[in-house]
């Protein structure tokens, strides 16, 4: 029986038996691929047309919450989740088309739910977040709360819980010097908590990638509740169609107030 010659000896052509067929000139570099291979695909929804936007419904006692592409606001008791500013650095504008729209609500359970056409939220898919500060007490001694909220969650569609924390800042015992030298309990309540209740857990490096985490998982059940009824598909896109006098930008200083109300010619300044 032939052998094949050491590998290690003569570059690849050593590598062949006589009779292979001839190897390329230049082989594959191993890596990456290109950055343009990387960007996303524009993926359309049923009726042929891209995805409209989710809307997201954002718990009132959410103190710096996510804002989907916007800077929060500074919470006080009433106030938005943002001012309409920009963020410099968010995945959800870079990678999943935001900002998207979101407006503060009263969440039986979450933090997080898709928001209805109707401006109610809607209670079949949540997200539940953990600062890092919070995660650590949630897992001792503010674990009773965190289990009981688990065990309403059970009743939904596709709950999950992120986290503002990486497991390596959770094994540092960065969290709290009480746990110190206990981390292996704390992994050990995540993943018995995830198989019982069936919940998800996910720790994510920072709030950014935490934001994200949870905007990724929001878009795909916005999407699976769009995909199934081709008719609230079409109620949002009517709900959410830019204003034909604006486009959608909405009133600019200096010029006329738009109300953005379907096209209609906008009110005379200073009226009320």
């Amino acid at each position: 029986m032939k052998q094949r010659p050491d590998p290690n000896e003569g570059g690849p052509a050593a590598w062949q038996f006589p009779g292979d067929p001839p190897l390329p000139e230049t082989l594959p570099t191993p890596g990456r691929a290109p950055r343009a291979a990387l960007q996303p695909r524009i993926e359309k929804a049923p009726d042929g047309l891209p995805w409209p936007l989710p809307r997201i419904a954002v718990d009132t006692s959410e103190q710096r919450p996510w804002a989907f592409g916007y800077v929060p606001a500074p919470w006080t008791e009433g106030a938005p989740v943002h001012f309409g500013k920009l963020a410099k650095e968010s995945l959800v504008n870079e990678r999943l088309g935001g900002p998207w729209h979101c407006e503060r609500a009263n969440l039986r359970e979450g933090d997080y739910q898709l928001l209805g056409v109707d401006g109610k939220p809607i209670p079949l898919w949540s997200v539940v977040e953990r600062k890092e500060r919070d995660l650590v007490s949630s897992l001792t001694s503010g674990r009773d709360r965190l289990e009981a909220e688990m065990e309403r969650l059970k009743g939904y569609r596709d709950p999950v819980l992120i986290a503002s924390m990486s497991t390596e800042a959770l094994l540092s015992g960065r969290g709290d010097r009480h746990t110190a030298g206990k981390e292996w309990a704390l992994i050990g309540t995540l993943i018995s908590w995830s198989r019982r209740y069936r919940i998800p857990m996910h720790l994510m490096a920072d709030r950014t990638w935490a934001e994200y985490a949870g905007a990724r998982h929001l878009l795909g059940s916005w999407r699976e509740w769009l995909t199934g009824d081709l008719a609230r598909l079409a109620l949002v896109r009517e709900a959410t169609r830019p204003c034909s006098f604006c486009e959608g930008e909405g009133s600019k200083p200096g010029g006329p107030v738009c109300a953005c109300n379907d096209g209609k010619p906008p009110p005379a300044q200073g009226a009320a």
